[in-house]
C-alpha cells in the first residue's frame, strides 16, 4: 500500500501553492474583480437634496411654460447645481464623520445612481468574503488534485492497485467546508427576532422535503434505481461478519434495520432541503433578472434557459423507465457507458452554471436601480437614511449572494466526484453491448467483489497475531473498506447526489414561479 507516492507529492505541491500564492494571486479575487462587475453607490445627502430641488424646478418650469413666464432664474440655479454636483463625492467622506442628517425624500423622486467597477477594496469589507475566497480557492485546488490524480492513474499507472485515493480526502474536506458555510448562513436566520419569516421558510422546507423524501424512499426500486436495497444487504452482511469475527454482536439480523437507515436518510434529505431554501430562491431571482437584461442577446438567453432547466435532466437520469430503459434496454448501450454518461452530464451542467456565475452576479448587483424604480411607483415619503440603506444593502450582501449561488453547485460537484471514486465508476466505457451481456457483466462484477472482500477479511482476521502497529492500522482500514465497498457507496452516494440536484432544481423552480407571478 504505497501511500507516499505521486499523490502525496501532488498534495504537498498544491498545498504549498495554496498557502503561498493564495494571499496575492487568488482565483476568487480574479473572478470577482476582473470580470467587469459594476456596483451601484448609494446617493449622498447632497445628491438627494439636489434631486429634490431639481424636481421642484422641473415642476416650476412646467408651470411657467404653461403660463409663459421667464425661467432664467431656474436655468442659473440648474447651472449652479451642475457645478456643485462634481464636489459631492469629494465631500462624501467628511459627511460620514459628521452627525447624520435626516430629512424626507419623495418616493417618486427621479434619482440616478452612480456606479463604479467592483474592486478589492470594496470586497474585503463585506461579510463572508474570507469564506468565499477560501471556498473558491480550495475548491479549485481540489478539482485540480482530483483530475490530475485520475489522469495519472488512468493513462500512466493503469489503475491504483492497493493505493488509497488521497483525492477523496480533498473532496471530503471541500464537502465539509461547503456544509459549514451553508449551515453558517442558514443559522443567521435563527438569530434575533427580525428574521421570523426566513426562519419559518426554513422550517417549512425541512418538513416538506422530509415528507417527500419518505415518499421517495418507499418507492419501488424498479422506478428509481438508487440501489439502496442491494447496498443495505451488502452492508448488513459484511458488517455482521465483521462484528461477528470480533465477538461484539449476537443479533443475527445485522447492526441496523433498513427502516432505520431510511429514516436517517430522510432526516438528512430534509436538512439538505432546508439548507437549499434560500440559495434556490436567490438563484431563481438572479435568473429572472438575468433574462430581463439579456433580451437583446439570443445566445445568452438560450444559455440561461439551458442552465436553469438542465438539472431536470439529472433528476430524470435516475428514473429507470425514462433513462435506463431508453438508452440501455432499447438502444443497447452498455450499463458502464450509461453510468459514466450520467456523471459526465452532471459535470457539464455544473460547468455551464459556473461559467454564467458573473452574469448572475451582475444581475444581483442590478437590484439597486430596480429598487429605485419600484420605489417610484409608490406614493408618500421616505427618509434619506432609509433610501441609502436600501441601496447599500445590495452591495453589502454580495458575498452572501455569491455563496448562495456557489455552495449548491460545489456540493453537487464534490458529491459527484465522491460517487465516481467510491463507487468504482469509470469515465469511459464500452459503447455498445447487448442487454444480457451488460447485465451479466455487472452482476458478475458484484459477486466477485463480494467474494474477494469476504475472503480478504477472513484472511486478515486469521493472521492478526504478531502484527505491528502499522499492520494493525492497515488491517483496520482494510476491514472498513470491505464493509463500505463500492456496492454500498454506489447506493447511498448516488441517492444523496440525486437528491441534492433535485432539491436544487425544484427550489429554484418555486422561486422562479414566485418571481414571475407575485413579484412587483
Amino acid at each position: 500500500m504505497a501511500v507516499f507516492g505521486f499523490q502525496l507529492l501532488l498534495t504537498i505541491i498544491v498545498l504549498s501553492i495554496l498557502n503561498k500564492l493564495s494571499p496575492k494571486y487568488s482565483f476568487a479575487r480574479w473572478i470577482l474583480t476582473k470580470g467587469g462587475l459594476i456596483r451601484y453607490l448609494h446617493p449622498t445627502n447632497e445628491q438627494l437634496k439636489q434631486a429634490i430641488q431639481q424636481s421642484k424646478n422641473d415642476e416650476l418650469q412646467q408651470q411657467q411654460s404653461i403660463t409663459g413666464k421667464n425661467s432664467n432664474s431656474i436655468n442659473q440655479n440648474n447651472h449652479h447645481q451642475r457645478k456643485s454636483y462634481r464636489k459631492n463625492r469629494r465631500n462624501h467622506h467628511q459627511e460620514e464623520h459628521t452627525k447624520p442628517e435626516t430629512f424626507y425624500v419623495p418616493k417618486d423622486l427621479r434619482l440616478m445612481l452612480d456606479s463604479e467597477p467592483l474592486t478589492l477594496f470594496n470586497l474585503v469589507q463585506l461579510p463572508y468574503y474570507n469564506e468565499l475566497q477560501w471556498l473558491i480557492d480550495f475548491s479549485i485546488s481540489t478539482v485540480l488534485v482530483y483530475f490530475l490524480t485520475e489522469s495519472y492513474y488512468t493513462f500512466i499507472r493503469n489503475g491504483m492497485n492497493d493505493e488509497y485515493n488521497l483525492s477523496i480526502v480533498w473532496c471530503l474536506l471541500s464537502l465539509g467546508f461547503v456544509m459549514k458555510i451553508l449551515c453558517s448562513i442558514t443559522a443567521t436566520y435563527f438569530r434575533g427576532e427580525e428574521s421570523i419569516g426566513e426562519r419559518s421558510i426554513c422550517i417549512v422546507c425541512f418538513c416538506i422535503y422530509l415528507l417527500v423524501a419518505m415518499i421517495i424512499l418507499i418507492a419501488d426500486e424498479e422506478t428509481l434505481e438508487f440501489g439502496l436495497l442491494d447496498a443495505y444487504r451488502n452492508f448488513s452482511t459484511n458488517a455482521y461478519h465483521l462484528l461477528q469475527t470480533q465477538g461484539v454482536i449476537e443479533n443475527a439480523y445485522g447492526p441496523s434495520s433498513f427502516l432505520m437507515i431510511k429514516f436517517w436518510l430522510a432526516i438528512i434529505c430534509g436538512l439538505i432541503g432546508a439548507l437549499f431554501a434560500f440559495p434556490g430562491l436567490r438563484i431563481a431571482q438572479m435568473h429572472f433578472d438575468s433574462l430581463v437584461y439579456s433580451k437583446g442577446n439570443q445566445f445568452l438567453t438560450i444559455m440561461l434557459h439551458l442552465s436553469f432547466v438542465s438539472p431536470l435532466f439529472i433528476c430524470l437520469a435516475w428514473i429507470k423507465p425514462v433513462a435506463r430503459y431508453y438508452f440501455v434496454e432499447k438502444n443497447s448501450i452498455s450499463s458502464t457507458t450509461f453510468e459514466s454518461g450520467r456523471l459526465i452530464l452532471i459535470l457539464a451542467i455544473l460547468m455551464l452554471r459556473f461559467c454564467l456565475f458573473r452574469h448572475y452576479l451582475q444581475s444581483y448587483l442590478n437590484i439597486a436601480p430596480q429598487k429605485i424604480s419600484y420605489l417610484r411607483k409608490q406614493t408618500g415619503k421616505i427618509t434619506n437614511i432609509d433610501i441609502q440603506k436600501l441601496i447599500a444593502r445590495v452591495g453589502h450582501y454580495l458575498s452572501v449572494a455569491s455563496l448562495q449561488y456557489l455552495t449548491p453547485l460545489l456540493l453537487c460537484l464534490f458529491l459527484a466526484l465522491l460517487t465516481k471514486s467510491t463507487g468504482d465508476y469509470r469515465w469511459t466505457g464500452t459503447l455498445w453491448l447487448s442487454t444480457n451481456e451488460s447485465t451479466l457483466i455487472v452482476n458478475d462484477t458484484m459477486i466477485v467483489d463480494n467474494t474477494n472482500n469476504t475472503s480478504h477479511s477472513n484472511s486478515t482476521t486469521i493472521t492478526n497475531e504478531d502484527k505491528t502497529a502499522e499492520d494493525v492500522a492497515r488491517l483496520a482500514l482494510t476491514l472498513l473498506r470491505d464493509v463500505f465497498n463500492p456496492i454500498v457507496l454506489r447506493g447511498f452516494m448516488g441517492f444523496l447526489l440525486w437528491w441534492t440536484c433535485s432539491c436544487w432544481f425544484f427550489t429554484s423552480v418555486v422561486g422562479f414561479i414566485y418571481n414571475n407571478y407575485f413579484r412587483i
